[in-house]
C-alpha cells in the first residue's frame, strides 16, 4: 500500500476564520433558492446547485465539528434533490456524468438512493452536456456497483472508455478500471493520481474574495467523491488506508444513519443567526 497522506498541502492563503463565513453563507444561499423552486421549471441548472450547495454545507459542517452524522444528513439532501430532478426533468435537461449526488449517496451509505440515481440516470451520452470519457466514468460506476449489469455489457464499455482513454488520457479510467478488475497496485496508483488531481482544483485561488471563495474554503478540505471511490474500493475487497490527504478517517465512519423523510431537503432551518 502507498502511504497517501503524505501528498503535500500548498500554503492556504485564506484565513482558518473565513470557514464559518463560508458555511454560513452557503445555508444562507440555500435559504434563498429553495422557497423558488416550487415555481421553477425542472432544470439541471438549478438542482446541480442545490445538490452543490447541500454537499458544500454539509463538508463544512463536518469542518468545524467532525462529526460524520451532520456530513451524511447534508449529501443525503443532495442526493434526494437530484432524486426529485431525475424524476421530473425532461430527458434532454439529463447528463449521467453531471449526476454528481450519486458520490454523495455513496458516501453517505444511502445504496438505496446510489441505485435509484443510477436506474434514473441517462444510459447514454448527452452530447451536448457532457463528453464521451466523462459519462463512462460515471455510467460504468453506476451499472456495475449497482444496477448488476450483464459482464460482457461492463467489459465493452471499458473497452470503449480504454479507446477514448488512449486517444486523450482521462483521469478517471485507470481508477475505473482498478475498481471494477479489483486490482490493488492499480488502484492505488490511480488514486494516488486522483488525489493530486483534486488538491490542484483549488490551488490557484489566490484571493479570499472571489466568486468561489466559500467553495474553496470549505471542498479545498475534503471530497466526498474521494470517500466514494474508498467505499468502493472496500466493497471490492481492496485494501485502503485509514487517513488520506481530502478523505479524513473521521469521515468514512461507518455507522447506522436513519435518514429522515426524503422530502426534507424541501426546507432547511434559517441561516441568519448562524454564527
Amino acid at each position: 500500500m502507498q502511504d497517501l497522506g503524505f501528498i503535500p498541502k500548498r500554503e492556504k492563503k485564506m484565513n482558518a476564520l473565513y470557514l464559518p463565513v463560508a458555511v454560513k453563507n452557503t445555508g444562507l444561499s440555500l435559504n434563498d433558492i429553495l422557497p423558488k423552486l416550487g415555481n421553477a421549471k425542472i432544470k439541471l441548472l438549478y438542482y446541480s446547485r442545490v445538490s452543490t450547495l447541500y454537499r458544500q454545507l454539509g463538508v463544512g459542517e463536518f469542518l468545524m465539528s467532525n462529526d460524520p452524522q451532520l456530513l451524511f444528513e447534508r449529501l443525503y439532501g443532495s442526493a434526494c434533490a437530484f432524486i426529485h430532478f431525475l424524476n421530473h426533468a425532461e430527458e434532454s435537461e439529463k447528463a449521467t456524468s453531471l449526476a454528481s449526488p450519486f458520490f454523495d449517496a455513496i458516501a453517505c451509505g444511502f445504496d438505496d438512493g446510489a441505485r435509484q440515481l443510477a436506474a434514473l440516470s441517462p444510459t447514454s451520452v448527452n452530447s451536448h452536456k457532457e463528453y464521451e470519457e466523462e459519462f463512462f466514468y460515471v455510467r460504468l460506476l453506476m451499472d456495475y456497483f449497482y444496477l448488476d449489469e450483464d459482464e460482457a455489457n461492463i467489459n465493452a464499455m471499458l473497452r470503449e472508455y480504454k479507446i477514448l482513454h488512449n486517444q486523450n488520457p482521462d483521469i478517471h479510467y485507470p481508477l475505473v478500471n482498478a475498481l471494477i478488475n479489483k486490482k490493488q497496485k492499480e488502484f492505488d496508483e490511480a488514486l494516488v493520481d486522483c488525489l493530486y488531481q483534486r488538491e490542484s482544483q483549488y490551488s490557484h485561488n489566490d484571493d479570499p474574495y472571489s466568486n468561489n471563495a466559500d467553495e474553496a474554503a470549505i471542498l479545498a478540505h475534503l471530497s466526498v467523491e474521494v470517500l466514494a471511490w474508498l467505499r468502493l474500493a472496500e466493497q471490492q475487497g481492496l485494501k485502503t488506508d485509514s487517513e488520506y490527504f481530502l478523505a479524513p478517517g473521521s469521515a468514512r465512519v461507518r455507522k447506522k444513519t436513519a435518514f429522515a423523510d426524503p422530502d426534507g431537503w424541501r426546507t432547511l432551518p434559517s441561516f441568519s443567526s448562524f454564527a
